[in-house]
């Protein structure tokens, strides 16, 4: 019984959305109520980014450079330190937010200007 306890405390789930089309993000404000977390996967605690990245694309039959991957929702922060071992991240369940596009490299970052 201990095994079993152990075995299943070693994973975590996975919960992530299907990205939505061009079409859709170019006609809609995209708002946390535009998608779903209804996609599902297991995956071992010490699994790395990568890892789960290559999960994510078999689940959703995309190849694993055509998406990017955000913590929590459209907003979060971009899962792109492809070393990084899932245990930093969650202890339990993790909510990634998934959009097409081209992941950025690890040392690249993103600055959003926004003018009042």
């Amino acid at each position: 019984m201990t095994k079993k306890f152990d075995e299943k405390h070693q994973f975590i789930q996975v919960k992530f959305n299907t990205p939505l089309s061009s079409e859709v993000l170019r006609n809609n404000n995209i708002t946390i109520r535009s998608y779903k977390f209804d996609n599902q996967i297991d995956i071992s605690k010490r699994a790395n980014i990568k890892e789960l990245r290559i999960k994510i694309a078999e689940s959703l039959c995309l190849d694993q450079n055509s998406f990017v991957m955000k913590k929590f929702s459209h907003m979060g922060q971009e899962l792109k330190n492809n070393i990084e071992t899932l245990d930093k991240l969650t202890n339990s369940i993790l909510t990634v937010y998934v959009e097409y596009g081209n992941p950025m490299q690890d040392s690249k970052f993103n600055l959003i200007c926004r003018s009042n």
